[in-house]
């Protein structure tokens, strides 16, 4: 497994994928800084800027970059005929899913990361009151748990996208819509994955209304619901088929 991580780390540094992905992190953090020119009722402050940015990433970023990502590692062993070269190796179609996800785990993380010193270095810039050592640890820790948590929330997504030829698009379209669908704000959606993580990493998350509260027991009991019927599902799947698209060339008839 230790070869695999490693082989796939080194993969993934030559990936354009990583550019993308940091253009990303930078959008999420400069559509958040928006809310703070508004001229509204609303406190301008680090906590703001830092809270925008986590639910943007839950809702927006996060889920499309983390199939992206996901589906793109394992599709280009497929389209590329590597994957086959891999299989001969005494090591199971499963093995190699589980350390390409790993490897995207901590891609994930890395992002996250990026997004939490560049919403700091954003916050001291724009000199919001409530920065701090503190308040910048905090919420750093919290959008890195939530890119850890959307990681697992849209796993089953990235599994079945990753182990089908010709996926990606279609994967990364469904985690757009699967993540979108956490902005709705009503009582069942204590069972959605992705709103779950924003109930737990945000705990005042939904008491602006009086008729709606959300528990985190329940939003932690669904991660962990998804975490295990992933693992399940991993280890259902079978390595894609690459589809043959040669040509049929015609033989023409006679001498």
């Amino acid at each position: 497994m230790g070869v695999i991580i490693y082989t796939e780390l080194l993969k993934i540094k030559r990936a354009s994928m990583l550019k993308a992905g940091a253009i990303i992190v930078a959008l999420s953090c400069v559509l958040s800084v928006i809310p703070v020119f508004a001229r509204d009722s609303t406190v301008k402050n680090f906590a703001l800027l830092m809270g925008n940015i986590l639910e943007n990433n839950c809702i927006y970023f996060s889920p499309v970059l983390t199939v992206l990502l996901g589906s793109y590692m394992m599709e280009r062993e497929t389209t590329d005929d590597t994957l086959k070269n891999m299989l001969t190796i005494p090591v199971t179609f499963q093995r190699i899913l589980l350390g390409k996800l790993m490897v995207l785990l901590v891609v994930v993380s890395f992002f996250g990361v990026g997004s939490s010193v560049l919403g700091s270095l954003l916050g001291a810039a724009l000199k919001l009151p409530g920065i701090g050592a503190g308040s910048v640890l905090m919420w750093s820790v919290r959008i890195i748990c939530t890119n850890i948590l959307i990681f697992v929330a849209v796993l089953p997504i990235t599994v079945l996208a990753a182990c089908k030829e010709g996926a990606m698009l279609a994967g990364t379209a469904a985690a757009f819509v699967y993540g979108f669908l956490a902005s709705i704000d009503w009582k069942p959606m204590n069972y959605y994955p992705v709103k779950a993580v924003m109930i737990l990493l945000r705990p005042e998350y939904g008491d602006k209304y009086d008729w709606l509260h959300y528990s985190r027991p329940i939003a932690a009991a669904v991660i962990a619901a998804v975490f295990l019927a992933s693992f399940v599902l991993i280890k259902r799947m079978k390595p894609a088929e690459r589809k043959n698209r040669a040509s049929k060339v015609s033989r023409k008839r006679g001498w």
